[in-house]
């Protein structure tokens, strides 16, 4: 590989790339949006809904520095959350209740403002550092035409970690670009994040998002490691899912130092989510929760989530019902930037109930999933939850308070809320969507 090749490996080289003397940092502050993929909430134990947690002593170090979101919920897949993060738009309003497969000719519309389009305009400087999966067929749809002025990693839903192949194709790009890179993706993307950090532009601030690729199967024992080394109980994939789980938490413990190098730290507002729960054949957990990814169960929507911003957000634990479409418009308001009012918002700035501890709005989430029986449906107004699954008995309804593992079936004894909830449904289920088309997922 050339050397000008090499040097153009660093994701936020050229645009982001700048003055490297002393200057002051810019007046707004830093975003750094950290997505796992599938990691689940029994895989932490910071959640405090694991049974056999895996070590994170990096993401332990983020909770003891921030705000624990102990009643966030995503969606049931990788592009409905990633198109809820960016635009604070629910999935089902974009048409999204499923995931963009590899034959999908769309994706996410033009008409969704994102959060990369908001902060460039706003003068940030941005770049996405690992998986997309909100289209890729034509350039329109890619990361690069979406607000982020530098890409590198992969476009689709998921890769070989060491070949960087979905099956005999590869799927590793630098902006439109092929790129050839030896290594496993994770510790590649933590390794690109930290470069860019430590060449930004001085004059601007940045928003950097790395969207790891990991824990997302398929589940295999990354090179130079062994099954000896993890600390996982239980049979050869949990154990081999555990090592994954670490390179992850070692690719943020990367990106952490090199913002604690820098010394913007406290000028920078950190947050980690996992995109959607796990899927338990791959090794992943859910601890308590019920169900997996694709479903509307907690499994399912309740990830691991936090914030951190050090001298702005005082540590500890938040039990706010909060969704992935009020990322964007809680860290707008954060940094100061405003977030699009013309545009349809179904997501809500907690900023205030964070940081200032006022009372949030009270409001219904709803949460869809296509698949292969029909769309499947659930709505949540911070207590209670109702759950239409599509093909099996009457909908259920859980008071999420009392029974988190959404175990007994109040529907009966409870016919007003029942009813309440399944109206707020109905203008969702009415809403067009790309129709259920299968994609061949990975091996182990």
């Amino acid at each position: 590989m050339r050397p000008s090749s090499i040097l153009a490996l660093t994701l936020l080289a050229g645009s982001l790339a700048g003055a490297c003397g002393g200057a002051a940092p810019p007046a707004r502050a830093n975003l750094v949006l950290i997505l796992a993929d599938d990691l689940g909430a029994g895989d932490v134990g910071w959640t405090g809904l694991a049974t056999e947690p895996i070590p994170t002593p990096n993401l332990d170090r983020l909770v003891r520095s921030g705000v624990a979101l102990d009643q966030f919920r995503s969606a049931p897949l990788c592009t409905p959350a990633r198109a809820a993060f960016l635009t604070g738009m629910a999935p089902a309003r974009l048409g999204l209740l499923r995931n963009i497969s590899q034959r999908d000719a769309g994706g996410l519309s033009p008409e969704a403002p994102t959060l990369a389009e908001v902060l460039r305009a706003a003068g940030y400087a941005t770049g996405l550092v690992g998986k997309w999966h909100l289209g890729h067929a034509a350039g329109s749809l890619r990361p690069n035409a979406r607000g982020f002025e530098r890409f590198h990693g992969v476009r689709g839903g998921w890769i070989d970690h060491e070949t960087h192949a979905r099956g005999t194709t590869r799927d590793w790009w630098r902006d439109e670009e092929p790129l050839v890179e030896t290594g496993h993706d994770t510790r590649l993307l933590a390794s690109a994040a930290a470069r860019a950090i430590e060449e930004r532009d001085r004059a601007r601030p940045f928003y950097l998002q790395l969207a790891f690729t990991t824990p997302h199967a398929p589940t295999a024992v990354p090179a130079g490691r062994s099954l000896a080394e993890s600390a996982a109980a239980g049979d050869a994939t949990r154990r081999a899912y555990a090592l994954l789980v670490d390179e992850l938490d070692r690719g943020v413990g990367l990106v952490l130092d090199a913002l604690e190098r820098e010394g913007l730290r406290e000028h920078t507002l950190v947050v980690f989510a996992s995109d959607n729960g796990a899927p338990l054949a791959y090794g992943g957990s859910n601890g308590v929760l019920r169900g997996a990814k694709g479903s509307v169960y907690d499994g399912a929507l309740r990830v691991p989530a936090l914030l951190s911003w050090p001298g702005r957000l005082a540590p500890g634990r938040s039990a706010l019902a909060m969704q992935a479409t009020d990322l964007a418009p809680t860290v707008c308001q954060a940094l100061s930037v405003p977030f699009p009012a013309a545009s349809p918002r179904d997501g809500v700035s907690l900023w205030d109930a964070l940081a200032d501890g006022e009372a949030p709005p009270e409001r219904v989430a709803v949460f869809g999933v296509e698949r292969a029986d029909g769309t499947s449906w659930a709505a949540f107004d911070g207590r209670w939850k109702l759950v239409d699954e599509r093909g099996g008995p009457a909908p259920a309804l859980y008071d999420l308070r009392a029974d988190p593992s959404e175990e007994r079936d109040l529907a009966a004894a409870e016919p007003g809320v029942r009813a309440r909830l399944e109206a707020a449904l109905v203008p969702w289920r009415a809403l067009p969507h790309l129709p259920f088309e299968p994609d061949e997922g990975p091996r182990r």
